[in-house]
């Protein structure tokens, strides 16, 4: 039988010190075998330190865990400090308030809420990386803002490898997709992806060639609501997986959390015989361009090449001169789909000009397949279930471009890229946290849109607005005319006084 454990104290001058002892016996005596606990903080509440592991937690029935962070001791470290930078975060704050986002993240993490507040300010609001973490939470107001919050690079990681979990991922999405969609009515989405390049010795990493790049990284799928722009669902899949075989998985995933798809525009990656079926079957339209290589778009070059450059068929789209036609066509299964087929005129001139320099003397082209080739240079074809007017077509389907956009924001506002982490867990919580950024950032550049601000104008103006801490409130520093006009267009008023407690 072994004897149990014991927590041994030993005082030494004004302290006292913790030695976890195991008892056993050799050669007929009692030996204890005690291991260095640390000086003791908290006798009851088992709280010990050590210059090794910084403050913790052991006791005999849990063992080891991380210290919780004590509120009064950050209240206490900013009062000595004297002075924080605030707007930008006060203003953060309150439009996540505002918008119920600030329940939402909340709920994500329960057990450490103010940690994911913290993190997504700092990506949001400082260019840092994440080491550097544990200064914006000392110098900025987010540390009294959210006093438990625990930015430590250590705990950095393990927080991460903690919100990596499937199940957290999954019910974040379910309560973020209520919030957006209370009455499940029909959305429109757009769907494309992204590579993340990385050496991270996880499955997801492998070589892949899209676009005509070879990459070793991730790639990163997006849906995004196509009316109000705004990201509904992640997912990340192998590097080595083409788009094409992504989509009815990324569908089934959006139908069990719920998201009640009525329209899908596609990247032309995506677009399949299978693929168009199953969007049939499930009653969902959509619009997706046709690729050169496949068989009914040299049918319908062929057959339209000559036609569409008609003074009935042409538009302006963005400063630009097109032609577009429409075809019924027929696809397998006897399904009706409509063909816009048409002509960019900068890009035919480009691409004829580019046709008639680079043709190869030594091996020149027949003369059917060069009048063809410049026939159809610059054409292109979009399918779609959808019949509409030619005007209406450009509009709806380059909204597909919105989604690039939003990747450009993850990667460079929300601190998607680089990827330094070194576990899928970790991975994974890296990416609900770009995603969560990217969701406020996507909101702060709705506000601004329309005005001469954007959102890194915010940033820059707000943290300007400063404070003096006292021991119960804080002082707000008045705001330059500048920044009054940034809080007005956010909707949000600075008070002059933040009661504080310690």
């Amino acid at each position: 039988m072994t004897a149990k454990q014991f927590i041994n104290i030993h005082k030494s001058g004004n302290h006292q010190y913790g030695y976890l002892c195991t008892p056993t016996r050799e050669n007929g005596k009692k030996v204890n075998h005690p291991v260095y606990l640390g000086r003791v903080i908290n006798l009851e509440e088992g709280r010990f330190r050590t210059k090794a592991k910084g403050e913790y937690i052991y006791t005999l029935e849990n063992g080891y865990s991380d210290a919780p962070v004590d509120p009064r001791a950050t209240t206490m470290a900013a009062i000595a400090k004297g002075s924080l930078l605030f707007g930008h975060v006060y203003c953060v704050h309150a439009l996540l308030e505002r918008t119920g986002l600030l329940r939402l993240f909340r709920a994500t993490e329960t057990d450490s809420p103010d940690t994911l507040l913290a993190l997504l300010m700092h990506r949001l609001l400082d260019c840092y990386s994440d080491s550097h973490a544990s200064s914006f939470l000392e110098q900025t107001y987010t540390g009294l803002l959210y006093p438990r919050a625990n930015l430590s690079s250590q705990n950095i990681s393990k927080y991460l490898f903690k919100i990596g979990s499937e199940a957290i991922r999954r019910d974040f999405h379910r309560r973020y997709i209520a919030m957006m969609y209370p009455d499940q009515r029909p959305v429109g989405v757009l769907i494309d992806s992204t590579g993340l390049p990385n050496d991270i010795d996880i499955f997801l990493t492998a070589i892949s060639n899209h676009g005509g790049e070879t990459v070793n990284g991730i790639r990163l799928i997006y849906v995004v609501d196509r009316e109000t722009l705004g990201p509904i669902y992640f997912r990340a899949i192998p590097g080595n997986v083409v788009d094409v075989v992504t989509l009815k998985g990324t569908i089934n995933e959006l139908k069990s959390m719920n998201v009640n798809i009525g329209q899908a525009i596609l990247d032309a990656g995506y677009n399949s015989a299978s693929n168009l079926e199953e969007l049939f079957e499930l009653g969902i339209d959509f619009m997706t361009r046709l690729i050169s290589n496949r068989g009914l778009y040299k049918e319908l070059l062929a057959k339209n090449s000559d036609t569409v450059i008609r003074a009935c068929n042409r538009i302006v789209y963005n400063k630009r001169s097109l032609f577009i036609t429409v075809n019924k066509v027929r696809l397998p299964n006897d399904r009706t789909a409509y063909a816009y087929i048409g002509v960019d005129c900068a890009k035919r001139a480009e691409e004829q000009k580019k046709l008639a320099l680079r043709e190869d003397p030594a091996d020149p082209m027949s003369d059917e397949e060069y009048e063809n080739k410049y026939r159809e240079a610059g054409m292109f074809v979009m399918i779609s279930s959808l019949e509409m007017d030619k005007k209406e077509v450009l509009p709806y389907y380059y909204s597909r471009q919105t989604i690039e956009q939003i990747f450009d924001a993850s990667k460079n506002n929300a601190r998607l890229l680089p990827l330094g982490v070194h576990s899928l867990e970790a991975f994974r919580g890296h990416i609900l946290l770009s995603f969560i950024t990217t969701i406020v950032y996507l909101r702060l550049q709705r506000i601004f849109h329309d005005t001469k601000f954007n959102p890194i104008d915010f940033m820059a103006e707000l943290r300007g607005v400063s404070c003096i801490v006292y021991e119960d409130h804080l002082q707000i520093f008045e705001p330059t005319a500048k920044q009054k006009e940034i809080m007005k267009i956010l909707g949000i008023d600075l008070p002059s006084k933040v009661p504080i407690g310690i």
